[in-house]
């Protein structure tokens, strides 16, 4: 690093994966050779955890993928109490919403208690 001087936009190095090619890294001329260095190292290391996150983010959804293929399968082969089950378990997991109850439940519910209301005695 001290061969290369301050304010230089680049350097030419040495390629070890490819004989007879420089590998030319550019620079940032307003940084030290050492602050080049920790921006690309500091760069290296965010991209080595990206890789690691998304092979997990892969194996994660390669698994999901699998279960949703078992619940395909057995809703296949599921008689209608199994597949009651079968929506109450993806509404748990989040898959599928859960069904509102009923509107007319409600209505019916609100238009017994107007009625009960307007036979109660005033006093």
């Amino acid at each position: 690093m001290n061969q290369v001087p301050r304010g230089q936009s680049e350097v030419e190095l040495p390629n070890y994966y490819k004989e007879n090619q420089p590998l030319i890294i550019s620079l940032d001329p307003a940084l030290s050779p050492s602050q080049n260095a920790q921006r690309y190292f500091q760069r290296y290391q965010k991209l080595r955890n990206a890789v690691k996150v998304v092979g997990q983010q892969i194996q994660e959804t390669k698994d999901e993928l699998t279960y949703l293929e078992s619940v395909m399968a057995q809703i296949e082969l599921a008689s209608p109490k199994d597949l009651k089950i079968i929506r109450e378990e993806l509404v748990a997991q989040g898959y599928i919403k859960a069904q509102k109850k009923k509107r007319k439940k409600q209505e019916k519910d609100h238009n017994q208690n107007i009625l009960l209301l307007r036979m109660a005695p005033l006093f």
